[in-house]
């Protein structure tokens, strides 16, 4: 039915944004469309220019840029008799899932002209979901991380790393014995103790839980990345890897 209709998920995610999608429907074309995101102030993803500097130099793109791009795909895509999806643009793969699902929905009600705003949750898939960084980090090591989901809770978890030979950093004696001097705690016990956080965390309607373990707040950190990536993939159902820039790459002189 003819209309003005907007959705948007209910929950703002683990970055602080959420997706919203506002459009026009004209016999079963989408004349006009507004898709972005907001945090808790109502300020726009595709106006804010740190996240946009930063995002521009991590992926080579950013809102300001393949929103736009999104919107257009969204109005040219054929909606009837169903919706046919989106090309995507390269590096907002999470963002064309948003935009897809959100129209989806939004689209469903369309049919009965229900113009009020649509509230989604994150709806995951069971399955085993990874994810690991492209390169080794600037110590020799990569961080990966596998982990099992079912019924909207986390069942195992598998978060280390591995060096070129693919050997684990919780099993390295050597290193473990000297971090443990240096930072009173190591990969022996931390990635399990991560794990362990991780298994217990909350996943829907947003990632919570996740605390930082004293003496690797690095890795802490990589682990929460690593984790909302898999996440990703579980709303898809795609249980491929998932390969993330290495954030801490090795620099070459």
């Amino acid at each position: 039915m003819d209309g003005d209709y907007s959705v948007e998920f209910d929950y703002h995610d683990s970055h602080g944004w959420k997706a919203f999608i506002d459009f026009t429907l004209v016999s079963d074309e989408i004349t006009a469309i507004d898709f972005d995101y907001l945090d808790s102030s109502d300020n726009r993803k595709s106006t804010d220019a740190d996240y946009n500097e930063t995002m521009l130099g991590i992926i080579g793109t950013n809102p300001e840029t393949f929103l736009p791009e999104l919107e257009t795909q969204l109005m040219n895509a054929t909606i009837a008799p169903d919706f046919t999806g989106i090309d995507g643009v390269t590096g907002a793969t999470h963002s064309a899932h948003d935009a897809e699902l959100l129209i989806e929905s939004a689209l469903e009600s369309a049919v009965a002209g229900d113009l009020n705003v649509i509230a989604l949750q994150p709806i995951y898939v069971d399955g085993t979901y990874s994810a690991e960084y492209d390169a080794l980090d600037s110590h020799g090591w990569m961080a990966f991380i596998e982990i099992t989901l079912a019924g909207d809770t986390i069942t195992a978890a598998d978060f280390d790393y591995y060096d070129v030979d693919m050997n684990r950093k919780s099993e390295d004696a050597d290193y473990n014995e000297t971090m443990l001097g240096i930072a009173g705690t190591n990969p022996e016990a931390f990635c399990p103790g991560l794990e362990a956080t991780i298994m217990s965390a909350t996943i829907r309607p947003r990632l919570e839980g996740v605390d930082t373990w004293t003496g690797a707040t690095h890795s802490s950190e990589n682990a929460t990345e690593l984790l909302e990536a898999t996440l990703e993939l579980a709303v898809e159902g795609e249980e491929t890897e998932v390969v993330l820039v290495q954030p801490d790459p090795v620099v070459l002189k």
